[in-house]
């Protein structure tokens, strides 16, 4: 039944026009159906695993680089768009549903994939499964884990959210006014995505993003404060919410401490990267110990961003 692959239910949500759903739902399904079809006739055993995964991921599309990536949308990977970690998931979990095999969705920071029947993971942007000791990027804080179709939909919403958020920018007064009074579509679908999974951090801060688009700094780094809550490694709340109270301090230094203290938290959490994130975190951090009159700091951060 289309109605059981979470992919069918996302594209549901997903498109607007009936007839474009319809067409982009079945081509979906025989996408599943096929890959189905291929399995069976590789002759794979569903008892071993590992190899039933590692076969999942050839038959699957590659993933592609974020730089290659035209938007997150189910809908466009189905014409030819370039596919990502969670529509690749949502792929592999509805396959791997069709041969009765019990697994799990996990949500963590920016990422998804799978946990199998046994124990084992799969990583779908590679297609590779690792046993839980082997396993050496997914140590994060998790949002969810399991199978219920309607709570993976927080995906959905939240990708949905993000990628109209992405367009021109509409910083007006009615805009304003509309988020105020609970009217904002955009904001609408990162509550939806919430209200699904209450501990999905990712949703949160594109919450924030999104108050922050509408230059509404009191409710950004209130939602930036509730994506730390739910997730304490969350690098890019910590910088967000740091770069929004030294664009508010006034030059008062109790701000601009609160600032300082969300940009070290970042380094700390990134230590031993060095890229140009990080330093923009170095001037960032110089320009606040300027300001509150600490030139010892203010000039180890500046020798650090020019090393």
């Amino acid at each position: 039944m289309k109605e059981d692959y979470a992919g069918a239910l996302r594209l549901q949500l997903e498109i607007g026009d009936e007839e474009k759903r319809k067409q982009c739902i079945d081509k979906y399904v025989k996408r599943v159906e096929m890959i189905k079809e291929e399995l069976q006739q590789s002759g794979v055993k569903i008892g071993d695993e590992e190899t039933f995964f590692r076969q999942i991921g050839m038959y699957c599309p590659n993933a592609a680089e974020d730089k290659d990536m035209i938007d997150d949308f189910l809908s466009t990977k189905l014409d030819g768009g370039k596919w990502d970690c969670d529509t690749l998931t949502f792929l592999v979990f509805d396959v791997a549903q069709t041969f009765g095999l019990n697994v799990r969705f996990v949500i963590i920071g920016g990422h998804t994939f799978l946990i199998t029947e046994k124990g084992g993971y799969y990583e779908p942007t590679t297609g590779e499964y690792y046993l839980k000791k082997t396993l050496h990027v997914h140590f994060q804080k998790r949002y969810y884990e399991g199978t219920d179709l309607a709570m993976l939909q927080a995906i959905t919403y939240n990708v949905i959210g993000t990628e109209i958020h992405s367009y021109p920018k509409e910083k007006t007064f009615l805009n304003r006014l509309k988020a105020r009074f609970g009217m904002d579509r955009k904001l609408k679908l990162f509550d939806k995505a919430i209200q699904l999974i209450p501990i999905y951090a990712t949703a949160h801060h594109n919450k924030a993003e999104r108050y922050s688009w509408l230059e509404m700094d009191a409710e950004a780094i209130k939602n930036y404060s509730t994506a730390i809550e739910m997730d304490p490694e969350y690098t890019n709340a910590y910088l967000q919410r740091g770069r929004k109270y030294m664009q508010n301090s006034y030059y008062q230094k109790p701000i601009l401490q609160k600032a300082i203290d969300d940009f070290e938290k970042y380094l700390e959490i990134r230590r031993g990267v060095s890229d140009s994130e990080v330093r923009d975190v170095y001037l960032h951090l110089w320009q606040c110990y300027d300001q509150i009159g600490n030139k010892n700091k203010a000039d180890f951060y500046w020798s650090k961003r020019m090393e």
